[in-house]
């Protein structure tokens, strides 16, 4: 008894009650509502279904009888087309080009098309027929006026009217017809006299039926049904009386007045699932429906297969939630070791929970800590690496450096000399070369802020205007905000330098531009020179060095490295905000640009 309790007070035990239970619980609840709820929403997903090609049954015949009525209306407005039509010469010749003209004014007026057989008919017995049949000829009038659709058509007064299906009468046989007809007259104000009718095969509008309401065979549990606004039945064509089951339901429709809708059939012998429509402009009512035992009938079977397949699960889930519970704490508790285990000086995380019975779920936690385990050693690493690389570029910038004292000494001795010789211009260079030494070699010093790169570079544009007079030309623009701000030393100055070294092989002028500007918090400077451009080698070497994860700090066995140098420092001090652009202008030139964030003095 003890060892069963305290079974069920472990995870793997609670897991067990909670997943049996959990099972046991939702398979009865599924099974008493899966029918009742399944049922309805099938019947009702049905419901919509059938109402909805009802619509769409009727959308097709509208625009079918639209592109008729059309046809019709553009054949009346025609005058010329009535002319002819009137015209009661009955000389041979003149006969002859009646017939022509007409045919030749109802070809223009159907677009070239044969779709629809085109009959003008008037009440004195002159007929003129134009699609499948060419013909001009007098019929009884008598059997005309007697035609009640004829009769209908003409108190309609030029309103369309629609004929049930029906042979047609101008031809001794052939497949049933549906008919749009219009009256017309000959002259404005005249009485309505003549008709215009379009027909169409019966079969076209069979074939919207069957195609949008796909019934297997007309019967009980199946059926579709269409009905002029006089209740004469349209579908399927009966040449006799009209079906009782439709005729019941196109009765019930009548009797609630609505466009569409569906209708409850539940006590009759066979309940049904009955949805219909009703056309606002051509007064059809479509009806389709389906038995509703018949649809529920996979129901019903599926259901009974749940039920014995409920049974079986839950002689299963004691077994299944087992071997979960077990599956799920033991990887656990190796990922809690493997956890234990980690240190420092090995941060190789150890695969503890994958395994060939382990879950997705513990995959992915077992994956997310090695993923961690692999980023903090990443970033150690790197931490370490950026530390290792800037105390190797203060070594660097040590072994550079030199005790000023003598050269300080020693340019004021060639100064004072100058200075009694008279010769001024010697005087200033050795009073901006030794500003330069003293503002190389200050330290205690991060950063400055540009307004002081900027004088560094004028006492340099100085000297080099000694070495090159009248041979270049230094423009610059800074905005009064951008000089107050922080930026690591002798960033400006080497890029200027690498102008005259370099890019000016060639006769002067050189012009050297300078450009400043702050946007979103970040500052840049151009440099833009008029000299001969990088050479693509040199692009090549320091696209590929600044690529690279590694920094290579200038020294006495590296080439091409000063502006590497300034890159460095400048990816150092701003990391991914570090801007540092080399492009070849065209023509001749080229644009260094280096920028970053903007940062305060404490922050650097």
């Amino acid at each position: 008894m003890n060892s069963v309790m305290k079974f069920f007070r472990t995870i793997r035990g609670r897991l067990f009650i909670y997943y049996s239970s959990i099972v046991i619980l939702l398979t009865v609840l599924f099974v008493s509502l899966f029918y009742s709820y399944t049922s309805k929403t099938l019947e009702q997903q049905a419901s919509d279904a059938l109402l909805q090609l009802t619509i769409n049954t009727n959308q097709a015949f509208d625009a079918k009888f639209q592109d008729m009525n059309q046809l019709a209306n553009r054949v009346i407005s025609s005058q010329i087309v009535k002319d002819i039509f009137y015209d009661r010469d009955t000389s041979e010749s003149q006969m002859l080009e009646n017939r022509w003209k007409l045919f030749q004014q109802l070809f223009a007026l159907s677009g070239s098309v044969l779709d629809y057989q085109i009959n003008l008919i008037c009440t004195d017995g002159h007929f003129a027929e134009y699609g499948q049949s060419f013909d001009i000829r007098e019929q009884n009038p008598d059997f005309i006026r007697e035609l009640p659709w004829v009769r209908e058509c003409l108190e309609k007064e030029g309103r369309f009217t629609l004929s049930s299906p029906r042979v047609s009468e101008w031809r001794t046989s052939g497949a049933p017809v549906i008919s749009l007809n219009r009256a017309f007259y000959d002259v404005f104000g005249a009485e309505y006299t003549s008709i215009v009718e379009i027909q169409e095969k019966y079969r076209t509008f069979a074939q919207f039926v069957e195609s949008n309401i796909s019934i297997p065979s007309q019967g009980e549990s199946a059926f579709a049904f269409v009905y002029d606004k006089s209740g004469s039945q349209i579908y399927p064509y009966t040449d006799g009386a009209a079906d009782a089951l439709g005729l019941k339901f196109y009765r019930q429709i009548a009797e609630t007045g609505e466009p569409y809708g569906t209708l409850s059939d539940k006590k009759a012998r066979t309940a049904r699932i009955v949805a219909y429509s009703v056309s606002d402009y051509s007064g059809y009512t479509v009806i389709a429906g389906k038995s509703r035992t018949e649809l529920l009938a996979p129901l019903r079977s599926f259901r009974n297969n749940l039920l014995l397949l409920g049974f079986l699960v839950l002689l299963v889930t004691l077994l299944i939630t087992y071997i979960i519970a077990s599956q799920l704490t033991v990887p656990i508790h190796n990922i809690q070791e493997s956890i234990n285990r980690l240190n420092l000086g090995d941060l190789s995380p150890e695969d503890a929970a994958r395994g060939t019975n382990t879950t997705y779920e513990l995959d992915q936690l077992n994956d997310a800590y090695a993923s961690m385990v692999n980023r903090l050693q990443t970033s150690l690493e790197q931490t370490v690496t950026a530390k290792s690389q800037e105390i190797q570029a203060r070594m660097l910038a040590l072994q550079a450096q030199m005790n000023p004292h003598f050269l300080y000494n020693t340019l004021t001795t060639i100064s004072i000399k100058a200075e009694n010789h008279g010769d001024m211009d010697i005087v200033d260079m050795c009073d901006n070369l030794s500003s330069m030494l003293r503002y190389i070699a200050k330290e205690g010093s991060a950063s400055v802020t540009i307004a002081v790169e900027l004088d560094y570079l004028e006492k340099y544009l100085r000297l080099m205007k000694n070495r090159y007079p009248a041979q270049f030309t230094v423009t610059t623009e800074i905005p009064e905000e951008l000089t107050r701000v922080q930026v690591p030393k002798l960033i400006l100055q080497p890029i200027i330098e690498n102008c005259f070294k370099y890019a000016f092989n060639k006769r002067a002028p050189w012009l050297i531009e300078i450009k400043g500007q702050m946007h979103d918090g970040l500052w840049s400077i151009s440099v833009t020179d008029n000299g001969v451009g990088f050479d693509q080698e040199v692009l090549a070497f320091l696209q590929e060095n600044m690529a690279s994860d590694t920094f290579h700090f200038a020294s006495d066995n590296m080439e091409k490295t000063g502006l590497l140098n300034i890159y460095y420092r400048l990816k150092l001090r701003y990391g991914e905000d570090a801007i540092f652009q080399i492009l070849n202008l065209d023509g001749e030139g080229s644009t260094v640009t280096i920028g970053g964030k903007e940062l305060t003095y404490e922050e650097f």
